[in-house]
C-alpha cells in the first residue's frame, strides 16, 4: 500500500504478507521525504527511512540521508506485527490516521495523474488521503 503526495510521488509504503489465514504481517515500512517539489520519486538525494520486520519481531531500521546512513536493530511488539486481513479494496483498514498525524478519518480516492506522467499512477491507482480533503464520490 502506498501514500502519494500532490506530485504523485510515493511518500509512505507498507508491505504486508499473509502468514496465516485471515492475518497479514507487516513486513516492511518505508517513508520518503523529497528535497524539493521537482525532485524525482526516488532521488539520489533525499531522506528515506526503512524498517524491515522478520516474523519473530526482530527488525532493522535504516535511515538514509544526504550525509550517509545508519542502521539499528529493534524488536517490534507482537501486537504491532500483524493485522486482520480486510476485504479486497478496503485498504484504509491498514492505516491508522492518528499514526499519520491526522485528526480526521482517511478515505480511499483515485490517485492523481502524475505531473509529466511519472510513476505509472495514471492506470487506475488508488490512494489514501484525509477524508476531509477527499472529493465527493460519484
Amino acid at each position: 500500500m502506498f501514500l502519494f503526495d500532490e506530485y504523485a510521488r510515493r511518500t509512505r509504503e507498507w508491505e504486508y504478507r499473509q502468514l496465516a489465514p485471515g492475518r497479514l504481517r507487516l513486513r516492511r515500512y518505508q517513508e520518503r521525504r523529497h528535497t524539493s517539489d521537482a525532485a524525482e520519486e526516488s532521488p539520489e538525494r533525499g531522506w528515506r527511512f526503512t524498517m524491515t520486520i522478520d516474523p519473530d519481531g526482530r527488525a532493522e531500521r535504516v535511515l538514509r540521508d544526504v550525509g550517509g546512513s545508519s542502521a539499528t536493530g529493534v524488536s517490534v511488539p507482537v501486537e504491532h506485527r500483524s493485522v486482520a486481513k480486510a476485504e479486497f479494496g478496503v485498504w484504509t483498514a491498514y492505516v491508522d490516521a492518528r499514526l499519520l498525524g491526522l485528526s480526521d478519518p482517511i478515505a480511499l480516492v483515485p490517485a492523481p495523474v502524475p505531473v509529466g506522467g511519472r510513476n505509472g499512477c495514471e492506470h487506475g491507482a488508488r490512494m489514501v488521503r484525509p477524508a476531509a480533503d477527499a472529493p465527493p464520490q460519484s
